[in-house]
């Protein structure tokens, strides 16, 4: 149990990763709540994988560097930015002006 308490004090805090360059050019790029909200979860994912592991496990292969956790970051962000719109195809032969589903269909 003190292995996983050390590992848990080495975890750096959001302020810190947030001051790295490659964090600061994500900023730049999207939305800061955006990018500290991805921080906050890959530090909660790294907690709980921490709290988690069995004894047996190998806790010391966990990466707590700041910098390696740029990547996980960085993908995170991605992924909620990524836009999740998709083109459809109004085939009920009725134009609809507020949303999909308001036409009576026959």
């Amino acid at each position: 149990m003190a292995e996983k308490e050390e590992l848990l004090r080495k975890i750096s805090p959001v302020d810190e990763i947030l001051a790295l360059s490659e964090v600061k050019e994500l900023i730049e790029k999207n939305p800061r709540p955006v990018v500290v909200e991805a921080v906050r979860t890959i530090l909660g994912e790294l907690r709980r994988s921490i709290l988690e592991a069995k004894e047996d496990e190998r806790l010391k292969s966990l990466s707590l560097e700041p910098a390696d956790l740029v990547p996980m970051i960085r993908d995170l962000v991605d992924e909620v930015m990524k836009p999740s719109l998709k083109r459809v195809i109004n085939a009920t032969g009725v134009v609809i002006h507020t949303n999909l589903g308001r036409s009576i269909l026959s």
